[in-house]
């Protein structure tokens, strides 16, 4: 299973899946809480609704405090990072 992460999001490549649901092109993955810095889609040929990607030739994930990554063809799923506090026993996103 391939797994890339970029600071709070993480992306799975899918063995299978419908990849013909997915018709939007949705550029921004996250934007940071702080800073107002995006994880934002670039290049290549994809398809994503925000929470499964399609790319067809590639895809860069862009960041301007992360190295880029490069996506090669493939169907993901896309989620952000959650962290429970053990204090209050509430989860919530991991800031960053």
């Amino acid at each position: 299973m391939e797994v890339y992460r970029q600071g709070d999001v993480v992306i799975r490549k899918l063995a299978e899946t419908d990849a013909d649901d997915v018709q939007e092109h949705q550029s921004i993955l996250a934007r940071g809480e702080v800073t107002g810095h995006a994880h934002r889609l670039t290049g290549g040929e994809w398809r994503c609704n925000g929470e499964t990607l399609v790319v067809i030739t590639y895809a860069l994930l862009e960041h301007e405090e992360h190295s880029t990554i490069r996506l090669p063809p493939g169907v993901y799923e896309i989620f952000r990072q959650r962290e429970l506090d053990p204090f209050t026993e509430i989860d919530h996103w991991v800031s960053d």
